[in-house]
């Protein structure tokens, strides 16, 4: 699963917006904790190739009890040019 967790002017000129940073949040939740990684991996290749970055890897979860998975978390950036 993934959402937008924030979106943040980081530039202005003349009091107004001129870039902002976009964060979203990936979530994997795999059944088998062998799958995370190539998962992983594979979402980090298309975002990075579409223009986001990262600040690391990502981090594991605690196994969720109902489902019976283990989660990944790993977040995102998007940095554009604002358009006024």
């Amino acid at each position: 699963t993934y959402y937008p967790v924030t979106s943040t002017d980081v530039r202005h000129y003349d009091g107004m917006p001129y870039a902002t940073e976009t964060q979203m949040q990936v979530n994997i939740y795999v059944s088998d904790p062998d799958r995370i990684d190539p998962v992983r991996k594979r979402v980090s290749s298309v975002l990075l190739r579409s223009g986001w970055t990262r600040t690391g890897r990502g981090e594991a979860g605690e196994l969720d009890g109902d489902s019976k998975r283990f989660p990944w978390f790993m977040n995102f950036y998007f940095y554009e040019k604002e358009e006024i």
